[in-house]
Formats: structure tokens, sequence, C-alpha cells
């Protein structure tokens, strides 16, 4: 996702102020929870800098993780 317009998108239209969502977003970089990487998307020809987990298997949706025992066929 672009970095840009999540911080715009998603988090101001959620009332977040930029300029600290940009700080909160650095910081999980420095702790090597996200990476910004430079994407260049087919048929484009400039890259955005874009956001990703750095550790995607090492996460889980844990809200969710109760739900499962209710769940129709699940021992």
């Amino acid at each position: 996702m672009g970095l840009v317009h999540f911080v715009i998108n998603y988090l101001g239209n959620a009332g977040y102020d930029y300029a600290t969502s940009y700080d909160i977003i650095n910081q999980l970089q420095d702790e090597g929870l996200l990476e910004i990487y430079d994407h260049q998307g087919e048929g484009h020809e400039r890259s955005i800098k874009a956001l990703r987990l750095a550790r995607r298997n090492q996460y889980q949706n844990r809200p969710l993780e109760g739900l499962k025992s209710l769940l129709k066929g699940s021992p």
C-alpha cells in the first residue's frame, strides 16, 4: 500500500494527525516491524513509497482467534 495514500486516506480520514502518523510509521520501521520500500507499478514511470509488514509470519489476528471454536466443523 502506498505510504501517502495510507496516511491521508486511512489514518487522516479516521481523524489521525498526519505528522504524528508519519512519526509512528518511522518508529515502527526503526523497530523492524514495518518496511518502507520503493514500489513501481506496471505501466507507471515513477515509483512510490509503500508499506509492508517486515515479519509477516509473526503476526496473528488475536481478536478473532476465540471465534474459531464457534465455526461449524471446527475441532
